[in-house]
């Protein structure tokens, strides 16, 4: 008798990685604006129900947003941004969150009298990254801020940032979200050194958070029981506290909270200095700098110095006055793109407004 063979071959879904250079402020800006509003913007369709405790399922494209928002906030530290949801932690993540759903409240270890319970549920509530109030990219956006009580060690934030996540999983009723972030790992990544959150470089002010942190991509010890940070912007330094620090979320992390920090639309652009000392690493005492230089991510039209839409007349009385007064002025004041701000701009101006 002749032996048939069968070869069944497994075909996966690559993921085109997700990657952004936050020194350069115009592909930071284009990043958020082609990568992660777009995310937000993406339907649910969730089509479940609590009544019945149908967990049902959410469009393929919102799974997919939830998914871009996690790599881009990867991509955002430098971190590998090519992650993928796995099928089965989406289902078992969806059942999480229709219990979180169904008794209006988040909880790690359900007990089997909350409604809706399934053991499947439990599981990845045991593994995941709960939100109540957000769903999808929003929620991602939420895990990243980590605000509110509990949250001082920024565990949600973390786990997303861990530089050895391989996969996540992810579940979304109307308002509740489960994401999967825990056990599945690969090999450390090569870099970056240091992960930040702002981000070290350009980040839009829409997403500075109110606790900042600092982590090393390392397999060594890090210890910041002792670590000084210090802060300043415009040689001003800034008041903060250091949080308590707490193991037992991805890497080891320093978080602190900054004092009387704003940022809106009307005074969104800011760089901050950072500098954190005595951070010990394999029992070798390091320091690291960054700077944080908060925008707004609008795209700027170019010659619109005065940034309402419109090219005219008054862009041109308002470059007249930054280069006399030396003001502030945006990429949008270097008309003629040679990276100065002179009269030259002035005629580029001209011609934007006389242009056909």
């Amino acid at each position: 008798m002749k032996k048939i063979f069968i070869i069944i071959l497994f075909l996966t879904t690559q993921v085109s990685a997700l990657t952004v250079d936050t020194t350069d402020r115009t592909a930071v800006v284009n990043f958020y604006n082609n990568e992660f509003l777009p995310a937000l913007a993406v339907n649910n369709a969730w089509n479940g129900n609590t009544a019945n405790c149908v967990a049902g399922d959410n469009s393929s494209a919102y799974k997919e947003a939830t998914t871009t928002a996690v790599n881009y906030f990867r991509a955002m530290v430098g971190l590998p941004a090519a992650l993928t949801h796995d099928p089965v932690l989406d289902a078992k993540s969806l059942k999480a969150a229709l219990i979180m759903h169904a008794e209006n409240t988040l909880n790690h270890s359900p007990p089997t009298s909350f409604a809706c319970y399934t053991d499947d549920g439990k599981e990845a509530a045991g593994k995941s990254n709960l939100s109540f109030g957000a769903a999808g990219a929003a929620a991602v956006a939420l895990y990243i801020k980590d605000s509110g009580n509990g949250n001082q060690a920024v565990g949600h934030r973390r786990w997303i940032l861990y530089p050895r996540l391989s996969k996540i999983g992810t579940g979304s009723t109307s308002n509740f979200n489960s994401l999967w972030v825990i056990g599945n790992t690969t090999t450390r990544p090569n870099g970056p050194d240091w992960i930040t959150w702002p981000n070290a470089g350009f980040i839009p002010y829409q997403l500075v958070s109110r606790r900042w942190s600092l982590s090393r991509n390392t397999s060594s010890s890090v210890s910041f029981q002792n670590a000084i940070i210090s802060m300043s912007s415009n040689g001003q330094n800034i008041t903060l506290t250091k949080l308590a620090n707490q193991n037992g979320f991805g890497d080891n992390t320093l978080a602190w909270e900054p004092q009387n920090l704003s940022f809106s639309a009307n005074n969104p652009e800011q760089v901050i200095d950072v500098s954190v000392q005595n951070i010990l690493v394999g029992g070798v005492s390091v320091n690291y700098s960054y700077q944080v230089k908060v925008i707004e991510p609008k795209v700027e039209l170019i010659g619109d110095v005065t940034n309402d839409g419109n090219i005219n007349v008054n862009d041109i009385i308002t470059l007249v006055n930054i280069i006399l007064q030396s003001g502030a002025s945006t990429p949008a004041a270097d008309c003629n793109s040679d990276g100065n701000i002179n009269v030259n701009d002035i005629i580029c101006i001209v011609n934007l407004i006389l242009k056909p």
